[in-house]
């Protein structure tokens, strides 16, 4: 089973989006914020994919993939934002995609699939 973090400085979001991809057969786990997500890579179980917010306190997405990158470079990143960046934006940061927070559900599973699949 593939495993999902969900990043946003909102934990009520994170936990939703985490509860729709366990609902759709992902493990998941949510965290508020960046540095608790890289506390976490230092376990021994690393995820498939980190799905982020662009903008947080502390550590935006952005800073975050280029810590994940340094970390681990086989896991997928995916951007969860309202703002969206361009092909280009997406790639220099190191992003495999990006879902807009008001259409997340069918979008981010169909994205992870996808990715987890290819």
């Amino acid at each position: 089973m593939a495993i999902v973090y969900v990043v946003d400085d909102y934990p009520g979001l994170a936990s939703a989006v985490a509860g729709a991809l366990r609902s759709a057969g992902y493990e998941t786990k949510a965290f508020r914020g960046g540095l608790r997500v890289l506390e976490a890579l230092q376990e021994k179980v690393k995820p498939d994919v980190i799905v982020t917010d662009l903008n947080m306190p502390g550590m935006t997405g952005i800073q975050l993939a280029a810590q994940v990158r340094e970390r681990c470079s086989n896991v997928w990143l995916i951007l969860m934002s309202s703002e969206r960046l361009s092909a280009e934006e997406l790639l220099e940061h190191g992003f495999a995609g990006q879902c807009t927070k008001g259409q997340l559900s069918d979008d981010l599973e169909n994205l992870i699939a996808s990715l987890l699949s290819g």
